[in-house]
């Protein structure tokens, strides 16, 4: 006798592989997004309220501009990304923390900045950025 209907645990099996291939195939999509960065000729980014930021790679200080003339020193050497994380040079490395006081590498020197360009360091600290 030849079955017309598929069994209950068929049609489970079919819908869960369904739903897995939807699942892989925008994780896919969302993971292979290309940024093409270019290197930032004055070094500079975007931080909150307006503020410009730049590195003194002499001795990694960070500093900040309300209109990109006059330029002071960042006493604690942060900055908020688009997300409010705090980012900071520490031991020569990139460092980033949720409430300023647990911290972690930030993963390939990159940042979102609250202008939506990407940014990140090079191992020589310079600055390259892009838009998505």
């Amino acid at each position: 006798m030849t079955k017309l209907f598929p069994s209950p645990a068929t049609l489970v099996l079919t819908l869960v592989v369904d739903e897995a291939e939807t699942l892989t195939s925008v994780a896919s999509e969302t993971t292979t997004e290309k940024f093409v960065f270019e290197k930032a000729l004055d070094g500079v980014w975007m931080g909150t309220k307006n503020t410009w930021y730049k590195l003194n790679t002499t001795d990694n200080s960070v500093w900040w501009s309300a209109d990109r003339k006059v330029w002071n020193t960042v006493n604690d050497g942060m900055w908020q990304d688009l997300e409010g994380k705090w980012l900071k040079i520490v031991e020569q490395k990139l460092w980033w923390s949720l409430d300023g006081k647990a911290w972690a590498q930030t993963p390939e020197w990159k940042w979102q900045g609250v202008n939506g360009v990407w940014n990140k360091f090079d191992q020589n600290w310079n600055l390259w950025a892009t838009k998505m």
